[in-house]
């Protein structure tokens, strides 16, 4: 058995072992870029991964200046590069020299096909998501026990409101196994009917794209949708989009958002009580106070202290209607009146009575009739003369006719 000395010696051996090996010294490599991140120093520090591996990758400034595209993530390229051991930490990666761009990666792909997919069928849509509750009296969480989202999540609900019941369903949130996981925890919340809750949150925290890749799984997107329970996909952090978060029935950014929106704080909801108590008590003395005003008010109307006030309430709107009668008969004669005197002063006019007042009179035969012409009378006819105020009887004794003398 060789013996290592220090941990430097067994990194300097290894890092001997890559530069003095044909293969691990100049190589080709492919795969999918990850976590891409360029430094203002030009160095440019990524992953490349397949289905099943990932490996970390550097490749300095110098080298980086030569390339003809801008590496981002979920791009399939070929790396030209040497295996080696990052001395002080003793971290195995790539040091990258070229680097030539393939096309779009498997996952990505995967993954715009999938949503297109589920997006056609109306996952997606807004009619489709349940209301979450605004105080559920029990809470189920799926997530894994080992890392810090479920501490987060208690001790953020601890801090809002301590009356609450919280049920956790342990499960892988990572590889290939978690959706199975994931899916078998909403069947333990849905079917068991002891339990109850009322919400259901799904939920870890950050990580690369692969690492939340469990969560674009057509499997558990379709029971997410299924559940008859409302579902809050709490999952990566702000910038972190998966299939499980457009198909549940609230997307939150992280954990802790996720126990934020969940449950309201205690003292708000004994602000709000406390206010709608206020409301009431305020809404109750008011419509008390009206109606002992109105009884009041109807105790003491005049109306009950005897009929006679009735009947001289009818007589009073009587002799008002009368007023009004009379007032309406006089406006209605004045006007009828005034037409008749118009009238009246026209005829009076034209009456001949009045052109005999003015020194005219009017002839009458023997018979009354009007004499208009003197071919009308004869010699020793009598005669009836109408003056203004008096009548004169003659006898004709002679008749000129204009035009005939």
């Amino acid at each position: 058995m060789f013996s290592f000395a220090s941990i430097t010696d067994l990194i300097n051996y290894i890092q001997a072992v890559c530069d003095r090996d044909n293969c691990l010294h100049d190589m080709s490599v492919t795969g999918e870029i990850s976590g891409f991140k360029k430094y203002p120093s030009g160095h440019c520090y990524f992953s490349l991964k397949d289905s099943e591996s990932t490996i970390s990758c550097v490749m300095f400034g110098f080298y980086a200046s030569n390339l003809d595209f801008q590496p981002a993530d979920g791009l399939k390229v070929v790396v030209r590069c040497k295996a080696g051991i990052y001395g002080s930490s003793g971290k195995f990666q790539l040091y990258c020299s070229s680097m030539t761009q393939l096309g779009k990666g498997d996952l990505r792909e995967q993954y715009k096909k999938l949503y297109a997919k589920l997006d056609s069928e109306g996952l997606f849509s807004p009619d489709y998501k349940k209301q979450i509750p605004i105080l559920p009296k029990k809470i189920g969480v799926i997530t894994s026990i080992a890392g810090a989202v479920i501490h987060d999540i208690i001790t953020t609900l601890n801090s809002r409101n301590p009356y609450y019941d919280l049920v956790i369903y342990p499960s892988s949130v990572q590889g290939q196994t978690a959706p199975a996981e994931i899916i078998a925890g909403i069947d333990f919340f849905e079917n068991s009917s002891d339990i109850n809750i009322d919400v259901l949150i799904i939920a870890r925290g950050g990580g690369s794209y692969e690492d939340l890749y469990c969560f674009n799984d057509e499997a558990l997107a379709r029971r997410i949708f299924a559940c008859r329970i409302p579902v809050i996909s709490a999952v990566g952090h702000e910038t972190d989009f998966t299939i499980c978060d457009y198909v549940s029935d609230l997307r939150v950014p992280t954990p802790t958002a996720a126990a934020e929106v969940v449950l309201p704080r205690f003292d708000n909801l004994q602000y709000t009580i406390a206010s709608l108590r206020n409301e009431l008590d305020n809404s109750v003395y008011n419509y008390v106070s009206s109606q002992k005003n109105r009884l009041f008010a109807l105790k003491n109307h005049k109306a009950l202290s005897g009929p006679e006030y009735r009947v001289k309430l009818e007589f009073s709107k009587l002799d008002g209607l009368m007023k009004n009668l009379v007032y309406l008969m006089n406006t209605k004669i004045n006007s009828e009146q005034q037409v008749l005197d118009s009238i009246m002063t026209k005829l009076d006019l034209t009456s001949p009575l009045n052109v005999i007042r003015r020194g005219y009179s009017i002839t009458y035969d023997s018979e009354g009739n009007i004499v208009s012409s003197g071919k009308d009378i004869k010699v020793n006819d009598k005669v009836v003369i109408q003056l203004n105020d008096s009548k004169i009887t003659a006898t004709v004794n002679d008749v000129s006719i204009k035009g005939e003398e």
